[in-house]
C-alpha cells in the first residue's frame, strides 16, 4: 500500500499534475551529526521510543495515533477520518473525500491526513480544515505540534522511484524546507524524537538506518 502511494506521488512529480501550494523558503534548519545505526541495518521503519532515548524497529510504519484516551483512526468503509475518546466518537473529516494514513499531533488538537497526493491538516475536534501542505507523504510531528516531517519521491519516468528527500513544513503550510539533497540516497520514514532535537530515517538504497540532529544554520 505504502509503495503504491509513493509511486503515485512520483508520477505526479514527473508529469507535473499537481503543483505544491507553497514555494520552498530559504531554509535555516539543517541536519547535523548524521550517524549510522548499524544495529538497525535492514530496518525499514525505525522509530524513536516514547522516551526519545533509543530507536526501535517497527514491522510497519505506524506512528502513534493515540494520545492518552484520544484515538484518531480511519473508518475502513467510508475512508473518513474519525476520532474517539471514551464513549464518544465523531467525524474529523465530514466531506465526501477519501482519506488515508492519519497522524495525530502531540498536542491532540491536529491531525495530518492524505487525500490523493495531497497532505492536509484538520482540527481533531471536527471543526474543519486548517491547512493544505502540498504533496508528499507525512511522517511525523515535532514535539511542539507545529511542524511536520515528510518525504517526496523522485522519478525520471513515473515508473521507477530513483530517490527520496526529507522535508519539513509548518502545520499552517508555511516555511517549506528541504532538509536533504542526496541524489544517491533514498531517505524514507523520518521520525522525530520526543525532545524534537533528533530524527531517525531509513535509506532504501543502502538498507541502512541513520539518526541526525536538527540544528539552526
Amino acid at each position: 500500500m505504502i509503495s503504491s502511494i509513493r509511486l503515485l506521488f512520483a508520477i505526479i512529480m514527473t508529469f507535473n499534475i499537481y503543483c505544491p501550494l507553497f514555494g520552498q523558503s530559504e531554509c535555516n534548519i539543517k541536519l547535523t551529526n548524521i550517524l549510522e545505526l548499524p544495529e538497525l541495518q535492514g530496518c525499514q521503519y525505525p522509530m524513536w521510543n516514547k522516551d526519545g532515548r533509543d530507536v526501535h524497529c517497527s514491522n510497519v510504519y505506524n506512528p502513534e495515533n493515540s494520545n492518552d484516551d484520544l484515538i484518531v483512526f480511519l473508518d475502513k468503509t467510508s475512508l473518513k477520518v474519525m476520532a474517539r475518546q471514551g464513549d464518544s466518537s465523531w467525524l474529523v473529516t465530514s466531506d465526501n473525500q477519501k482519506y488515508y494514513f492519519p497522524i495525530i499531533s502531540n498536542d491532540k488538537n491536529k491531525v495530518v491526513v492524505h487525500n490523493g497526493s495531497k497532505m492536509q491538516v484538520f482540527n481533531v475536534n471536527g471543526s474543519g480544515l486548517i491547512s493544505e501542505l502540498g504533496w508528499g507523504v507525512a511522517c511525523s510531528w515535532n514535539s511542539g505540534s507545529d511542524k511536520i516531517l515528510f518525504i517526496r519521491d523522485e522519478s525520471p519516468d513515473g515508473h521507477v522511484i530513483t530517490g527520496s528527500e526529507i522535508y519539513m513544513i509548518n502545520a499552517d503550510g508555511s516555511n517549506l524546507c528541504k532538509l536533504t539533497n542526496t541524489p544517491n540516497t533514498t531517505e524514507l520514514w523520518a521520525h522525530w524524537s520526543a525532545d524534537g532535537e533528533r530524527i531517525v530515517f531509513y535509506d532504501e538504497q543502502t538498507d541502512k538506518v541513520y539518526q541526525s540532529e536538527i540544528a539552526q544554520r
